[in-house]
């Protein structure tokens, strides 16, 4: 129900530009009163983005998916001696807080589509992610879902590199490696 809400007002404001824009410009209003904000960084909240906001919340889309299967997983077995362990407990509330983030980044997808400075949220977010994708794998036993999650991590780590590494080989990736003072010490 609430995913569903959450989708449905996405895709509203996604789609039309001028409710967004409305939206963005209420927010900024607010914000900008409150926290005395300069009026040169309004070029932050004008719709200069197209549909490759999309890229992002794929990604977005991917993880929430991995971590609704394992949440399931861990319904399931909750009171089996999987509950016992200290350490999963621990497990399970890292796995909740990154489903929760999964959650809240579906609010901020129409601002990807604002600017697509606010991608970096998503590029942040990603390590825990990951971290909560193995956490959910080290938890589960040997079943079904266990494989399913572990596709969908490798998936979405492929996807991910496409996405967030590889646009930027050739100015920051590349230079880090050949023009890097460690391995021309070594050499």
């Amino acid at each position: 129900m609430v995913f569903t809400v959450i989708i449905s007002l996405m895709i509203i404001l996604s789609l039309n530009e001028v409710l967004l824009q409305y939206f963005i410009d209420l927010i900024w209003g607010l914000l900008s009163g409150i926290f005395n904000i300069s009026s040169a960084k309004e070029d932050y909240i004008t719709i200069s983005g197209n549909y490759g906001y999309l890229l992002f919340v794929i990604s977005n889309v991917l993880f929430f998916i991995t971590f609704i299967i394992i949440k399931n997983y861990i319904l399931k077995y909750k009171y089996t001696e999987l509950d016992k362990l200290e350490s999963n407990k621990k497990k399970y509330i890292f796995i909740e807080y990154a489903y929760l983030i999964s959650l809240i980044l579906f609010f901020l997808a129409p601002l990807l589509k604002v600017n697509t400075e606010f991608s970096r949220i998503y590029k942040i977010i990603f390590p825990i992610f990951i971290s909560a994708s193995i956490l959910g794998v080290s938890i589960m036993k040997r079943c079904k879902e266990r494989t399913i999650v572990k596709i969908l991590i490798v998936i979405t780590t492929v996807y991910c590199f496409i996405i967030y590494v590889l646009p930027y080989f050739h100015d920051i990736l590349l230079p880090m490696i050949t023009d890097n003072w460690i391995f021309t010490k070594l050499k």
